[in-house]
């Protein structure tokens, strides 16, 4: 295991398997609650996505922790509005 990437809201490691056959990216996450402390951790995940590690050689990424989407108590329709926008960011920095 290499550490590939740090920050308050991440740590981003190269897994390899002792044999050397295959590695895959691993990032433990553990987001701030407000969105505007979120958007370096937006920045850093689409810098990983659009790295050699991830496109060039088309390793498998996978995502853990606590995304934190809410830190205060909305009403239902603003919840539902606000979970679809966070889906959507998902989706966008993930999946692009």
């Amino acid at each position: 295991m290499s550490l590939v990437s740090a920050s308050a809201q991440h740590i981003s490691c190269n897994i390899m398997r002792k044999d050397g056959t295959c590695s895959c990216l691993v990032s433990f996450i553990y987001a701030l609650n407000s969105v505007y402390d979120r958007r370096l951790l937006w920045s850093d995940l689409i810098s990983l996505q659009e790295s050699q590690l991830i496109k060039e050689n088309k390793r498998p990424w996978c995502l853990l922790g606590d995304f934190n989407f809410f830190s205060m108590i909305l009403k239902p329709i603003e919840t539902c509005l606000v979970v679809a926008l966070l889906r959507l960011i998902f989706r966008i920095v993930v999946m692009s």
